[in-house]
């Protein structure tokens, strides 16, 4: 098995609400301290803050070359994860080692100094890295080519906007050649193009052996990256493992998503004409699963029963977005339908909703069947299945290479044609 680049095992930091900021006097000090009766207890300290644990008991382990994505809402622990991980802070509990040489980018700017100009900052924040001055005169014109700061490097940072910091302190990082880089939020300033080339520059780092530890609310920049998650809860880990299933169950939890494949149903009283069996959204293999890429097929399985005799029956199935917009309505229309009556008995209705249609994010399905000859609802359930539709961003769907969000509620993958307009000229 191969060793281990980075481990953590039993971390715990805590923290405390409140604490005092700016200097506190010697004086009070040492008064808490003898109120208190032992100046380190955590009681003596709360007197400046109510103490909470920003991280608890976590371990895990990181090999050599992988790209692994620490995800969470806000107050998860993650920066704070990163932090120890680069020495930034140090742990309440247990310990974090590493073999090789880190990277860290934690916030735009950190390690800069103002008054220098670019070059002057390049130059002593890659020699802080570790960089000796060989290195960074055979490295320096690539950062500065890749940060696209050639008109601007010999100008003092304190004229540069945040973009221009965040390209400068990404090029350092990245060009020193690290064993591990560490990347909390930093492509959150940057725009679309310089979003597509740090994860170029980053995947190609792990391709040649280099981790890559990375931090974002962006989830088609994580999972065009990564290869593994860790998902952060109130500084607890709640899932690890393949990026594509660890981002999966962080977008449904954030979405309140049941993760059940199917809900059961019973008629109101012995009287109802048909019964809801079961609704079931399977892949294109025939398992049933709640979570799709925009890319897959979606195929709508439901199970019915009819219970009285001399119906014309047809089932119906609306998507319906976390907005609770009806995105599409699909249903047996009369065409489809046979001419005879549905005689009772059990049913099952199919449909399959073709892949790169839905955009990304929440679909809760309402299910009915339909009475043809009194165009009434039979049965019905609202919201009965919900759905989580992610994107992989690897290129080849109607999002291609753009890493923002993508407003609408379907997102085909449309064929365009552009051409020159030939009555440009008459105008």
């Amino acid at each position: 098995m191969t060793r281990p680049i980075l481990a953590v095992e039993g971390l715990s930091k805590r923290h405390y609400h409140g604490a005092q900021t700016g200097y506190i006097a010697l004086r009070a000090l040492v008064e808490a301290g003898r109120a208190e009766g032992q100046i380190d207890q955590p009681s003596f300290f709360s007197r400046f803050g109510e103490p909470f644990w920003a991280l608890r008991d976590i371990s895990f382990e990181v090999g050599p070359g992988e790209r692994l994505a620490v995800i969470g809402g806000n107050g998860a622990g993650k920066s704070t994860l990163l932090k120890i991980l680069a020495r930034v802070v140090r742990p309440t509990r247990g310990r974090a080692w590493y073999r090789g040489r880190m990277a860290a980018m934690l916030e735009v700017g950190t390690g800069f100094n103002t008054d220098l100009t670019g070059r002057e900052n390049a130059t002593v924040n890659a020699a802080v890295m570790g960089m000796d001055s060989r290195f960074i005169k055979r490295k320096f014109d690539e950062i500065v080519a890749f940060a696209e700061l050639e008109e601007a490097i010999d100008t003092p940072l304190k004229f540069y906007s945040t973009g221009m910091k965040a390209r400068l302190a990404f090029s350092i990082a990245a060009f020193m050649e690290p064993d591990i880089l560490i990347a909390d939020e930093v492509l959150a300033v940057g725009d679309a193009k310089f979003q597509r080339a740090c994860l170029q520059k980053m995947s190609s780092l792990g391709e040649q052996g280099s981790t890559v530890i990375f931090v974002s609310h962006s989830m088609p920049q994580v999972l065009r990256l990564c290869t593994r998650g860790i998902w952060l809860d109130q500084g607890k880990v709640v899932m690890d493992g393949a990026i594509s299933d660890v981002a999966a169950a962080y977008g449904a939890k954030q979405m309140n998503m049941t993760g059940e494949d199917y809900e059961n149903y019973r008629p109101k009283d012995a009287k109802d004409p048909v019964r809801l069996v079961n609704l079931r959204a399977l892949k294109a293999d025939g398992e049933p699963t709640t979570q799709f890429d925009v890319r897959d097929p979606v195929t709508l399985e439901l199970r019915y029963e009819v219970l009285a005799d001399g119906l014309q029956v047809a089932p119906e199935i609306s998507l319906i977005d976390a907005n609770h917009q009806e995105i599409l309505v699909t249903g047996v229309r009369q065409s489809q339908q046979a001419t005879a009556a549905s005689a009772p008995g059990a049913y099952v209705g199919r449909v399959t909703v073709p892949g790169d249609l839905l955009n990304e994010g929440v679909h809760h399905l309402t299910v009915r069947v339909l009475s043809f000859e009194r165009h009434e609802r039979l049965a019905e359930s609202r919201e009965a299945l919900t759905l989580f539709v992610g994107d992989q961003a690897a290129g080849d769907s109607a999002r291609g290479d753009y890493l923002g969000p993508i407003g609408g509620m379907v997102r085909p993958r449309l064929d365009w044609t552009i051409y020159p307009d030939p009555q440009a000229a008459t105008r």
